[in-house]
């Protein structure tokens, strides 16, 4: 071989190291070596599988990992921890997309800063005792849901795909805590849930109740929200979730084993349902353009919905912090702005 085609290997390999290298300084976590915190960030998260980065990152010792000091607290709708991040009650917290275009069609300081999960896991279940074999048979029947959340918009377009709207139904607004009692007692002839109230009360009513199929097609998104506010004066804790929440995502991706195990243990769930699951859930740390469409197409329904209400079409690119997941893991941004 000749000196100068040494030479150019030597020179292309040293280039590749030199790449290598920058890369790996670039996208390597930092070490965080000591609390900053004065308060510990008030973390509101779903009791349930949606919020599983963030079930993985408390579990596996994540935050402690990154010297984030979290008050980690369990809520059983989106709908109630964006109402106490907006009251100051919680510092962060997570909910689905809809949640948070429904609670920001009025003017509000709410932002996204990351999206932790995707999934399809509404359904309507229906007693059996009421001879629902169709979507036509649902007509004058009493429906039990959570008004102003995924559930709701889900319903909805399963009705309009099969030729309904709301106004067929006898729609009953409950809180979450009442779905499965009012369905149980009779009350309500079917229930639109998410998982794991569903599972849970398909374990609980067994024969007595069935699923209709095609509630479960709508797809949504499991975002995290603060207070734009918050977000300016804490940003350096707001890198170190995420840096946890990632490397929860990492976790899951390379030990799938153990984390049906933390699933399980954490909610009481069945192997079968967690197996269900993974066809159906997504859970990554992210910031995908789908989800400015579907905000959008979310928003004029409620609009459409509401037509007195004067709302007025946000721009939701202004409702997203990107300071935060630009840090982190800017690679997994795909806005278009």
């Amino acid at each position: 071989m000749s000196k100068s085609k040494s030479l150019l290997i030597a020179g292309i390999m040293t280039g590749m190291l030199l790449a290598v290298f920058l890369w790996n300084q670039k996208h390597s976590e930092p070490e965080h070596t000591e609390i900053i915190q004065e308060q510990p960030l008030r973390f509101g998260v779903f009791r349930g599988d949606a919020g599983a980065l963030a079930w993985v990152a408390q579990d596996q010792g994540y935050f402690v990992k990154h010297q984030v000091s979290v008050d980690f607290q369990s809520y059983t709708t989106g709908k109630r921890t964006l109402s106490d991040v907006q009251t100051g009650q919680l510092d962060l917290a997570t909910s689905s997309e809809f949640v948070f275009v429904n609670q920001t069609l009025t003017p509000t300081d709410l932002q996204i800063v990351g999206n932790i999960a995707t999934f399809r896991t509404h359904n309507l279940i229906v007693r059996n005792d009421r001879n629902i074999q169709q979507p036509s048979d649902l007509k004058g029947k009493k429906i039990g849901l959570i008004k102003g959340t995924g559930g709701e918009f889900g319903l909805n377009r399963f009705l309009i795909r099969n030729g309904l709207s709301g106004n067929d139904l006898d729609l009953i607004d409950l809180p979450a805590s009442q779905l499965e009692h009012k369905l149980e007692t009779g009350e309500m002839d079917a229930v639109m849930t998410w998982q794991p109230v569903g599972y849970q009360i398909l374990q609980k009513m067994g024969d007595q109740v069935s699923v209709m199929k095609g509630t479960n097609e709508q797809e949504f998104y499991f975002v995290l929200v603060a207070r734009q506010d918050w977000i300016v004066k804490h940003v350096e804790e707001l890198h170190r979730v995420l840096y946890a929440l990632n490397d929860a995502e990492n976790f899951i991706r390379l030990h799938p084993d153990e984390f049906r195990k933390i699933l399980a243990r954490q909610f009481e769930l069945t192997d079968d349902y967690i197996t269900d699951l993974s066809g159906r859930s997504q859970y990554t740390l992210d910031m995908p353009q789908a989800l400015i469409l579907a905000m959008e197409d979310e928003a004029q329904w409620l609009m459409e919905s509401n037509p007195d209400a004067g709302m007025v079409l946000p721009n939701y690119l202004k409702m997203i912090s990107l300071d935060a997941m630009q840090q982190v893991k800017p690679e997994a941004i795909t806005l278009i702005r």
